[in-house]
């Protein structure tokens, strides 16, 4: 009669970080009486993504003395279904050890089995349950789209299957947009719309199967902004070089600390635009409106005038550098073209408004060349 194994599943861990560790454990040959099985679980049921592999190793003893060069066979099943080999059985190691790493393709349970043969009876390790979520991946081509314009996002999933949804966050509450199908490939993609100016969030979600668990995947918020188009033009005698004043006017608009932050971005043309972007002599001002002085820059319509004399040397009211106030005086005027009326100081010590009139006195605020949150939310 010969010797009844005891069958030790040390370690069942999957992908990466998760892992599943089993007591003695085994059902033992009939040639002897023996103790029930018991399993140990640490941590929460192993759960992995499809098509990743994991790891499944076990020990065979006999009276817990290892027994080397016997095969083991992975076996596997799918819920419901029968026990299946999977792949060619391997030889126990000199501690009596064996290890297998498959493919996880759908939630299904696992176990090794030795064969009762001269050296060894039948053993049989526990059954663990290996829970595979669907793989899904999905971006967007660009995550920033011009108001009215479409944003295309394109991504995959695995096991194929036939659609994936396409949800958007309106109210904390996640709204179906679209069904997308799904290729034969797992390959999916589609074309959003942005319709109103904001941050917008969306993702897709893979639903449950009977084989698998659906999978969500977040995109990165998409930026749906305005653009505005402008052209820059001088009047009068100029003696500031016009070519840097473009610069800067053109990195001012196009800095995150900006206008860029309430969703408007700025292209120069080099005819019509939205508006003009005015490098003009002081005495030249007053012609545009009785609001407008020799002293400070000014908006009026379509034309965004910045004061060649306040461009060159800031303003004594002014306690920044000349470079803030020469950014804060483009985004100023420039926040009025986008309807911001003119703000004050909220208290001594405090950034100033970038509306707040800073060329003609700080109220004991500090010097700001960009738009505080406030006004970022008030601006649209």
């Amino acid at each position: 009669m010969s010797d009844v194994p005891n069958f030790r599943l040390l370690t069942v861990s999957v992908a990466i970080a998760v892992s599943t560790t089993l007591a003695t454990v085994g059902q033992l040959g009939a040639a002897h009486a023996a103790e029930l099985p018991t399993l140990v679980v640490a941590g929460p049921t192993a759960t992995i993504t499809h098509g990743h592999r994991f790891t499944i190793s076990g020990r065979l003893t006999i009276a817990d003395a290892p027994v080397p060069d016997e095969p083991v066979q992975l076996q596997s099943r799918s819920i419901g279904g029968s026990w299946l080999d999977v792949g060619s059985p391997q030889q126990t190691d000199a501690d009596g050890q064996v290890t297998f790493t498959p493919t996880a393709d759908r939630t299904a349970d696992w176990r090794l089995h030795h064969a009762a043969d001269a050296t060894a009876g039948d053993a049989l390790s526990v059954t663990v349950r290996v829970s595979v979520r669907a793989a899904l991946t999905a971006a967007w081509t660009r995550d920033a789209v011009r108001l009215k314009h479409r944003a295309s996002l394109h991504g995959t999933v695995a096991p194929a299957g036939t659609s994936v949804r396409l949800e958007e966050l309106k109210s904390g509450s996640w709204t179906l947009v679209r069904t997308l199908s799904v290729a034969t490939n797992g390959r999916f993609a589609t074309k959003v719309r942005g319709k109103t100016p904001g941050f917008k969030s969306y993702r897709i979600v893979r639903s449950d199967a009977s084989t698998y668990l659906g999978a969500t995947d977040a995109l990165p918020r998409l930026d749906v902004y305005r653009l505005h188009t402008y052209i820059v033009r001088t009047r009068g005698h100029i003696v500031a070089n016009v070519a840097k004043f473009a610069a800067r006017a053109a990195e001012t608009y196009a800095d995150p600390r900006g206008w860029l932050r309430a969703h408007h971005r700025f292209k120069r043309v080099s005819s019509g635009g939205d508006f003009t972007l005015l490098l003009a002599q002081a005495r030249y001002l007053p012609t545009y409106s009785s609001v407008c002085s020799v002293l400070y820059s000014c908006r009026v319509g379509r034309n965004v005038i910045i004061n060649q004399s306040r461009w060159r040397h800031s303003s004594v009211h002014f306690t920044g550098t000349k470079a803030t106030y020469r950014t804060m005086v483009v985004n100023h005027e420039t926040g009025h073209w986008l309807g911001r009326p003119h703000a004050r100081c909220s208290g001594p010590g405090k950034l100033a408004p970038v509306m707040q009139q800073q060329s003609k006195g700080m109220q004991g605020c500090r010097p700001n060349a960009w738009p505080l949150a406030r006004e970022i939310r008030a601006v649209s």
